[in-house]
């Protein structure tokens, strides 16, 4: 040891004396970064719709003084309505990152600067899907055979039949695929200089962060409406005899409803992180090497999955030959038979994947030092966080009425004689829902960690090294004033499963089966075998299931210190900790119905079963949920989430009843103010350049100057004079007015939620496509921008502008409360809907000026004329909007289009 001690002490003085090229010597710094961030957003929309009225009609007639003869008499019609939606999105992601690290080396001897150095890499994916698939097939087929024959004398007819195949399909097929790999790797070196006295300890700090984020919705809506009427209906009067052959009336009926939706996602994250400091060859006053070293993943999957199946079938078949005779009356055989089926399948699944591997590895120390060696510091941290949220919903609901009628008549003043009479009815109503959700997390984690072992001036062999789990392990070469090396070293892995699915199955069966032959005769009534046979079948079935399976390995290995100091030592120390969590949160929820009405027997209308209530009802499986589920616990997650948008704070609820008036009156008031403000600042002279500067956001309304203006705009409806009264409009004109105007401000004048900055809307442009022209939708601020841009003294009062043409970009732009109103039209009330009309109607008047006379340029504006071309238009866009409700444009009273006048006949 003297002589270990002695030469360390020739080497410092041999350094005093060394040139200054070779001492004092700051150490080395890197700093290294890596960022990668792909996002993918993806929107997929079909809509498909069959509408299909068939009708199919044999009516010969024939009449004669003498005998008529006819002979067959048939109808046959083979309807078929189908509507398909294929909508999908596919998204694959890869990200692949390699840093690498290599900081220290050098010539300096003594009094050298420890090197340091950062290295840190992050990825981040987002992947976003939405695909709406509807398809609806409507269907209304009509069949009929109804040969007349009027005689004389006698009548002899040939066989009548009358066949119908009606078959309606919908399907709707949606899927969305996101896969996203992110590989990260990450290597660092700092250390390993030639100095041997008052040496630095090197520092070193390395981070990999993973974060992906996939969100998929799918809904898919097949619905299938089926009308089917067949009837075979054969007339014969006559004065003497009535001889028919076969009659007969057959039908086919089928209405399909199919609803596939499919989420898959799959996220692979592996990480690995590697570092080594410290190293080399001090022998005395060495400073302890430090490390830092995290790795971070983290995974959330959302998927939400609705599908909705509906059928609905109407099927009616009947068979009613008419025979009137003076004398006789022979029939052939009659039937009516009837085959319906009505399905409804909703298929409903989401699947996820979640492997995330992390591996860090961390060596931190070592070297030669003899005296005054500092000990070796680190730290590891590896985190993995998986979440998982699944919600998944199916609806089948089936329902068939189906009417199958064979009732002969036959009235002689002499004999009747007729063949056999039969009614067959096969009817099948089922709904079937599927919905499903599985969920795979594994998660591998691997630390380790080596502190401050030495691999030279030991004295000891190998097999005295112990393991290292217990913290002891690892012999070092340091004799005196040797600091503890301490490590801290944790793993947390955390992985969190949501799942929640509900299907409802229901199946209404209305089946009538019925024969009833009739027969008046003078004489005899000779009659044969008459049945009726019916199989009726109604099946819901609802399969819900939820599979989560969860995968957690962690191994955490940790090498610190331990050496053969004699004097002046530190003992080592370290911190270990392991952390597992898995929650699996499932719920189910199934709903079954069925109604069936199907039992062999004769009679128009079947009968009830004794002892039960109804026609034949049953009863299925009841609603069985789990008491622990509340749908407002899954809502209030995914708000606390940031995943569903929380309410307005400033929107508030409308109030209702007597107070709602009150209220409402009060905010009437300030918005006849805010209109009379805003029509005087309409009355000055617009302000500006001349020539119409398309660069400016700013809005013209048009007072009847001859000029140019850069760009026109619709007045709020409401904005008519004041003086109506004193013009003559009568006391009733202001109660319209304040009726309109309360509805202005009761409806179109709440603070709206949030939504897109500006966005396209498909619907309004429906409208808009014809007159080249676009329409874009603003939420609250871009509106207040955009209006408030051109005229600062409306600011508070931007919402008293209910609509802009932009005629440099051919733009119709609207408020988004208005697109939202147009867009939910089965929601929205019937007078808010016809204002919004009647103002995209005054626009497109505007877009027509700009094409026939140039404005503004060639002639202003005339906003009277976009005032009457508003009434024009209502009923056209209405139609191209495809709003299928009766509406009524505002009053005249309220826009500057003059009054129409009575004419007197």
């Amino acid at each position: 040891m003297r002589a270990k001690l002695l030469s360390a002490a020739v080497v410092l003085v041999a350094l005093a004396t060394a040139s200054p090229a070779l001492a004092d010597s700051g150490g080395a710094g890197g700093f290294q970064a890596g960022a990668q961030s792909a996002t993918t957003l993806q929107g997929a929309l079909g809509v498909a719709a069959s509408h299909q009225n068939a009708v199919n009609a044999n009516v010969p007639v024939s009449i004669a003084g003498g005998n008529v003869s006819a002979g067959p008499s048939s109808a046959d019609q083979t309807a078929t309505s189908t509507a398909n939606a294929d909508v999908s999105n596919k998204a694959k992601t890869d990200q692949d990152q390699h840093l690498s690290q290599n900081i220290g080396g050098g010539s300096c001897s003594a009094g050298c600067g420890g090197a340091g150095g950062f290295q840190a890499g992050a990825q981040k994916a987002d992947t976003e899907q939405a695909a709406v698939g509807i398809a609806k097939s409507d269907q209304n087929a009509v069949n009929a055979n109804v040969p007349v024959s009027i005689a004389g004398g006698n009548v002899r007819s040939g066989p009548s039949s009358a066949t119908q195949t009606a078959t309606s399909d919908s399907d709707a097929d949606v899927s969305n695929k996101a896969k996203t790999d992110q590989d990260q790797t990450q290597k660092q070196n700092i250390g390993s200089s030639g100095c041997h006295a008052g040496c630095g300890g090197s520092g070193g700090f390395q981070a990999g962060i993973q974060d992906a984020k996939t969100q998929q919705l799918g809904v898919g809506v097949a619905k299938s409406d089926q009308n089917a009427v067949n009837a075979n209906v054969p007339v014969s009067i006559a004065g003497g005899n009535v001889n028919s052959g076969p009659s007969s009336a057959t039908q086919t009926a089928s209405s399909t409803a199919n609803t596939h939706v499919s989420n898959k996602a799959k996220t692979d994250q592996d990480q690995h992180l590697s570092q080594k400091i410290g190293g080399g060859s001090c022998l005395a006053g060495c400073g302890g090497a430090g490390g830092f070293q995290a790795g971070i993943q983290k995974a959330d999957t959302e998927q939400a999955a609705v599908g909705i199946a509906k059928s609905d079938q109407n099927a009616v078949n009947a068979n009613v030959p008419v025979s009137i005779a003076g004398g006789n009356v022979r029939s052939g055989p009659s039937s009516a038979t009837q085959t319906a089926t009505s399905d409804a399948n909703a298929d409903v699944s989401n699947r996820a994947k979640t492997d995330q591997e992390q591996h860090l590895s961390q060596k931190i120390g070592g070297g030669s030092c003899l005296a005054g060696c500092g000990g070796a510091g680190g730290f590891q941290a590896g985190i993995q966080d998986a979440s998982t949220s699944q919600w998944a919903l199916g609806v089948a609901k089936s329902d068939q009425n189906a009417v199958n009628g064979n009732t002969p008549v036959s009235i002689a003043g002499g004999n009747v004689s007729s063949g056999p009479s039969s009614a067959d009815q096969t009817a099948t109503s089922t709904a079937t829902t599927d919905v499903s959700n599985k969920a795979k997390t594994d998660q591998d984690q691997s630390l380790h960690q080596n502190l401050g072992g030495k691999d030279r001036g030991c004295g000891c062999d190998a097999k005295d090294r112990r393991d290292g789990k217990d913290g002891r392990g690892g012999k070092d070469g340091c004799f005196a004033g040797c600091g503890g090396a301490g490590g801290f070293q944790v793993g947390i892995q955390k992985a969190e499963t949501d799942q929640w699915a509900l299907g409802i199955a229901k199946s209404d069966q209305n089946a009538v089966n019925g024969n009833a032959p009739v027969s008046t005769a003078g004489g005899n009534v000779r009659s044969g075998p008459s049945s009726a046979d019916q199989t009726a079948t109604s099946t819901a079935t609802a399969d819900v299931s939820n599979r989560a399976k969860t995968d957690q390995d962690q191994h955490l290995s940790q090498n610190i210190g331990g050496s053969s100091c004699h004097a002046g030592c530190g003992g080592p120390g370290g911190f270990q900790v392991g952390v597992q969590k898995g929650d699996a949160d499932r719920d189910l929820g199934r709903a079954c119905r069925r109604l069936e009405q199907g039992q062999d027997r004769p009679g128009p209308v079947a009968p009830p079963e004794p002892g039960r209530k109804g026609q034949g009802q049953g009863q299925g499986p009841r609603l069985r949920l789990r008491s622990s589920w509340h749908p407002h616990r899954v809502h209030r997650r995914l708000r606390r989430r940031g995943r569903l948008p929380a309410r307005d704070p400033e929107g508030g609820d409308r109030p209702v009843g007597a107070r709602s008036r009150d209220q409402q009156a009060e905010r009437c008031q300030h918005q006849r103010t805010g209109l009379d403000r805003r029509r005087e600042h309409l009355r000055r002279r617009e302000r500006g350049d001349a020539d119409g500067d398309v660069e400016r956001l700013h809005r013209r309304l048009q007072p009847r100057e001859d000029r140019p203006e850069p760009m026109a705009a619709s007045a709020p409806v409401g904005l008519a004079d004041r003086s109506d009264r004193q013009e003559g409009r009568g006391y009733a004109a202001a109660l319209l007015r304040l009726a309109v105007l309360g509805l202005v401000c009761g409806g179109l004048g709440l603070p709206a939620p949030a939504a897109a900055a500006v966005r396209e809307s498909p619907v309004v442009e429906r409208a808009t496509t014809p007159y080249d022209a676009s329409a874009s939708c603003y939420d609250r601020p871009d509106w207040a921008a955009l209006v408030g841009a051109g005229y600062a003294d409306l600011k508070g009062h931007e919402t008293d502008v209910y609509a802009l043409w932009r005629y440099d970009l051919r733009q119709v732009a609207l408020p988004a409360r208005a697109c939202r109103a147009l867009e939910g039209w089965r929601r929205a009330r019937a007078s808010e809907l016809g204002i919004w009309i009647f103002v995209l109607g005054h626009e497109l008047t505007h877009a027509q000026q700009s094409d026939l006379y140039n404005a503004p340029w060639g002639r202003p504006f005339d906003e009277v004329e976009a005032d009457c071309g508003g009434y024009a238009k209502f009923e056209a866009i209405r139609f191209a909007l495809g709003i299928r409700r009766d509406l009524s444009p505002p009053p005249r009273s309220f826009s500057r289009c003059p009054l129409k006048r009575a004419h007197r006949r």
